[in-house]
């Protein structure tokens, strides 16, 4: 008993001290400040005139963050602010998967949550592709029933955690939805979006093809 006692202190203990260390931000390809002077192509009019036209497009990590940190230093100082205080946020581009990283300070010490999402795509009776945005990682392990919800600092939480950080993540949706309806999913337009992949370091979009104009009748 005293063994099982001095374990899961040990555990707890350990659990702590990674969720107060903030994970690693260098592998992320554009996640620094200096990412917000970098021109990059203005991802909303690449988008669009994807969708017009019907062709694919491929959005890499380091343009997805550059865009957040250029936008996100305008809406800091604006709107964002009175919902809440961030140094940074930044998307992580994995197979399968993305990872949008939070980075804050608690008390002046620099502190991160992130939370996976995947992108599932099914096919309706219609031929139309209904695209839904899944907050979560996939499960731990192959063939289970718990998924990985995201990360606080180093700690990976099963999803049910981030209720903790619902709020944050709701109010910056909000924020970037001033602009458009629906925030992320509306400005990247992934319900116009016929295959949407996510790889290692890259975001695939593949627009639903425009139908071909109507002959006219005379």
């Amino acid at each position: 008993m005293t063994l099982f006692v001095l374990g899961l202190l040990g555990s707890l203990a350990l659990a702590f001290c990674l969720i107060f260390q903030p994970q690693e931000l260098d592998d992320i390809e554009g996640a620094r400040a200096a990412s917000a002077l970098t021109p990059v192509r203005d991802l909303k009019a690449v988008v669009q005139n994807a969708v017009e036209r019907g062709y694919p497009i491929t959005l890499t990590e380091e343009e997805l963050n550059g865009y957040l940190a250029r936008t996100l230093l305008v809406r800091q100082a604006g709107l964002l602010s009175e919902h809440v205080s961030l140094d940074g946020v930044w998307i992580r581009l994995e197979q399968g998967r993305a990872e949008i990283v939070m980075e804050r300070r608690i008390l002046g010490r620099p502190f991160t949550v992130s939370s996976y999402v995947r992108v599932e795509q099914t096919e309706e009776l219609n031929g139309r592709t209904r695209t839904q945005i899944i907050p979560n990682g996939g499960p731990y392990f192959q063939g289970g029933k718990v998924n990985r919800g995201g990360r606080f600092g180093r700690l990976v939480v099963p999803e049910g955690f981030l209720h903790l950080t619902t709020p944050a993540y709701k109010a910056l949706a909000e924020v970037y939805g001033k602009e458009t309806s629906d925030g992320w999913e509306s400005e990247l337009q992934f319900g116009e979006m016929a295959q949407v992949r996510i790889e290692e370091g890259r975001l695939t979009l593949e627009p639903i093809k425009p139908e071909p104009d109507s002959p006219e009748k005379f």
